[in-house]
């Protein structure tokens, strides 16, 4: 519960990738089928827009969180990730240093929209939540910490 994972995508295929998720739930069907309900997040290739085509990064490793949850069989999670959230006022770790991958904003896939990451805007649980996703990235890149700290 609560890891960041890497799942494959349904159906195998060179152009599908694999998708990103935080894992929020597993259950187990009354036939032996374990599922697992995750947070999941977008590829920008894959982030709609509201006026058409789709949401782009000039950043390789970075991803849209959003608050949406999907259900995928547990055979699908390929092993763990890390995700580091990156809030506006940080910049991007050396990819040589930290190879992970990268959050700076959240993808409202109803709406087509892209919000900053520590936006106001959202219901305090989570604001909650992403608070915590930050706290936990500001305590993996030492370089932030020590910025803190002075």
């Amino acid at each position: 519960m609560e890891d960041t994972v890497l799942v494959s995508p349904e159906e195998y295929s060179m152009n599908l990738r694999p998708s990103v998720a935080i894992i929020r739930d597993i259950t187990a069907t009354d036939n032996g089928i374990v599922t697992v309900t995750g947070q999941r997040f977008y590829w920008p290739q894959m982030a709609k827009k509201e006026t058409g085509g789709n949401w782009e990064s000039g950043e390789a490793r970075e991803l849209f969180c959003s608050f949406d949850k999907s259900e995928f069989r547990a055979d699908n999670v390929m092993h763990k990730c890390r995700v580091y959230f990156i809030p506006p006022n940080k910049k991007i770790p050396s990819s040589k240093e930290h190879p992970r991958f990268i959050v700076r904003k959240i993808y409202d896939a109803k709406s087509k929209k892209l919000f900053e990451l520590l936006d106001t805007g959202y219901e305090d649980f989570r604001k909650h939540e992403i608070d915590v996703l930050v706290q936990k990235t500001i305590t993996r890149i030492p370089d932030w910490e020590e910025e803190i700290g002075s």
